[in-house]
């Protein structure tokens, strides 16, 4: 997790704008991002932004948080500690998303109906998100469900039965992990500080 942001703030650091709009656009990947592909496999923008927000942890140690509205969809992102996550990373992740529906969707013409966001945006991202940043305490991507519910041309239901039984997967493991990380952590608050060092001791325990 610390090492995630410390990258994050390198990034926020060295990466000029543009960078950062050439990286965050999903036509100009190059790696495999199992989450983004996940979602364009789906049949709508709603569906890929469930897909997405529900496996977005697998790469980053970031909450999606979505909230369903009756006419609108609101997105936010922060760290799952919390922390409040820099500029570069929220504008990749507003750019990422905006890419994957206007992608999954086949037209430039989605945009979103609000965006806020702490910091400044310089003009050329504001010109790829097509409307104006509102300047607020938080981050905030909204976007009407009619452009949500629009058909995905990139539906792929046969890619999606292989991804989603891997994504699971990986998901049940990371759920293992932390609760023996966790396990770990309370063994040995328990037995350190009653004078219990040793290895077999504490090997035992767990």
């Amino acid at each position: 997790h610390e090492q995630y942001k410390a990258f994050v703030a390198a990034m926020d650091k060295y990466f000029d704008v543009d960078t950062i709009l050439l990286i965050s656009k999903v036509d100009a990947l190059t790696t495999f991002v199992p989450e983004f592909f996940a979602g364009l496999c789906a049949d709508s923008g709603i569906n890929c932004i469930k897909r997405i927000s529900k496996y977005k942890k697998i790469v980053a140690p970031i909450s999606m948080n979505v909230k369903y509205g009756d006419k609108e969809t609101a997105i936010s992102y922060q760290y799952n500690d919390g922390d409040t996550i820099p500029r570069a990373m929220i504008l990749n992740a507003q750019i990422s998303i905006l890419s994957i529906l206007r992608q999954g969707a086949g037209t430039a013409d989605i945009k979103p109906t609000r965006l806020v966001t702490e910091y400044e945006y310089p003009q050329n991202a504001v010109e790829y998100f097509g409307v104006e940043v509102i300047k607020g305490k938080t981050n905030e991507i909204v976007f009407s469900n009619e452009d949500l519910n629009r058909p995905f041309i990139t539906e792929n239901n046969r890619m999606w039965d292989y991804l989603e039984s891997e994504l699971n997967q990986r998901l049940k493991e990371m759920e293992v992990d932390n609760s023996f990380s966790a396990t770990v952590r309370k063994t040995l608050f328990e037995l350190i500080p009653g004078g219990v060092s040793d290895a077999d001791k504490i090997a035992y325990e767990l």
